[in-house]
């Protein structure tokens, strides 16, 4: 018992002498973070996870490992991780009938089952009956920038708003990221095409308030309350995002300043990190935000599209810590995928055409880039860059408990529950109530949060 009031004594110690800053850093610094039930934080590296369900961390401080039992745990953030990287070509997102979710970069589908090639995990082999519908998203016709690889090329401004909160500072690049503590601005001409999308993952800590100049000919932040007697300045679109809401002002010199409307995003209420999106095409005046993966909201200009220039700018309004990384510039075909809402009273299996055509009957296969599915007429033979949606006949999922089970993000748009084995510097071993045992690559791993709440539940393998 004295030992184990020792050990609490030094806990305590090690979490009150990191200062509070260093602490809302943890992960902005490129070290992992532990946020305990308690609701204490601890930053340091992930070492492993032992199959006798404890945590071995390490602190910076030089002290010795410490061990801690996963049931003290309610999150763990990974402050350096791999970009998933997905190649030219169709990617197609996996719908489980248990509402999750996640990317693959092909799939092969016959009678019995489904084989997803992902980025996380390698080859994922799913029953047909788990799966409630595959989404094929074509990769965009040509990429102009992915980043950020360091800071040449980018250009820092000094944040002078109203809604600067504290000093201000600069983004600074680490591992793969760009990471603001205090209000920054960093701006780059990236060569935006008349049509883009611009993706980047975005990890917080507090409230945060980031704002987003979208094909800006000018590098410095605008203070939009007195943007006329700024520098000369061609028009953008100021897309600011905070962790409730969203709001898009086209910004113009000697005009006023128009809100177009605002979006909630009531799904960042209890994230620390997301995926986003900012699709836009000049000629239909449509600027869109996705969050993880799902459309947020369409704004369409009135008037004559705002952005004049190719470049884009981040300014950080110095509220909490952000982090922001692979970010990924390319051309957009001004199509939207479809949105998809499992329903489980299909009879047969359905697909629904990008040129809206609908047919059902039964898939025979996909493969490559082809789908064959038989309807009552015919056999139908198509090319997947054709297809939007893939629908099967699905049950709804019966559940089971969820105790002990973490949601794990892992890149993009990938969430899963998981039930953790262990985790060594080889790979973390896991199981997934209907993908079964798998090794994910530890890095591409972001945040794990366990599951807790009464009711939380997920379809078993035993209950299909």
């Amino acid at each position: 018992m004295n030992r184990l009031i020792a050990y609490f004594l030094v806990l305590g110690a090690i979490l009150c002498s990191i200062p509070a800053q260093g602490q809302t850093n943890a992960v902005a610094n490129g070290l992992d973070r532990l946020v305990f039930r308690s609701g204490d934080r601890l930053g340091g590296t992930l070492e492993a996870i032992d199959p006798d369900g404890r945590m071995r961390w390490t602190h910076p401080g030089g002290l010795a490992p410490m061990s801690f039992a996963l049931d003290q745990i309610a999150v763990v953030e990974l402050g350096q991780t791999n970009a998933a990287v997905i190649p030219a070509g169709t990617i197609t997102r996996v719908h489980l009938i248990s509402g999750e979710m996640f990317e693959a970069r092909s799939v092969t589908v016959d009678s019995a089952k489904i084989v997803a090639d992902t980025s996380f995990a390698g080859l994922l082999t799913i029953p047909r009956s788990a799966v409630a519908a595959l989404a094929p998203i074509p990769a965009a016709s040509k990429t102009i920038f992915t980043g950020p690889d360091g800071l040449d090329g980018w250009t820092m401004g000094k944040v002078q708003s109203a809604a600067v909160v504290g000093e201000t500072g600069d983004w600074i690049y680490r591992n793969g990221a760009f990471l603001a503590n205090r209000s920054a601005s960093i701006a780059r001409l990236v060569g935006l095409p008349d049509s883009g999308s611009i993706q980047f993952n975005l990890a917080w800590k507090g409230y945060f308030h980031l704002a987003i100049a979208v094909a800006t000919d000018y590098l410095q932040p605008v203070n939009l309350v007195n943007k006329d007697n700024e520098g000369d300045f061609g028009g953008f679109y100021s897309l600011q995002i905070n962790g409730f809401t969203a709001n898009l002002l086209p910004v113009r010199k000697g005009e006023p300043i128009r809100y177009l409307g605002q979006a909630a995003l009531t799904s960042l209420n209890q994230k620390t990190s997301a995926h986003f999106e900012i699709r836009y095409n000049k000629t239909k005046r449509i600027v869109a935000l996705l969050v993880d993966g799902v459309l947020a909201k369409q704004w369409i200009d009135s008037e004559e599209f705002a952005g004049t220039g190719r470049g884009l700018r981040f300014v950080h309004q110095g509220q909490g810590s952000v982090k922001l990384s692979d970010l990924k510039v390319s051309d957009w075909d001004g199509q939207f995928e479809e949105s998809y809402k499992p329903a489980f009273d299909l009879k047969e299996d359905r697909v629904k055409f990008r040129n809206g055509d609908r047919t059902a009957g039964s898939l025979l296969s996909l493969a490559g880039e082809q789908l064959v599915i038989s309807t009552s007429a015919r056999e139908v033979k198509a090319p997947l860059a054709r297809v939007a949606l893939v629908e099967f006949p699905a049950e709804a999922p019966k559940r089971s408990a969820l105790d002990g089970f973490v949601m794990a993000r892992l890149g993009g748009v990938n969430r899963l529950r998981l039930k953790l084995d262990s985790w060594t510097a080889a790979g973390l071993l896991a199981t997934h109530p209907i993908l079964g045992k798998m090794r994910i690559t530890p890095r591409s791993v972001s945040s794990m949060a366990w599951i807790d709440r009464p009711g939380d539940s997920l379809v078993g393998p035993d209950d299909q």
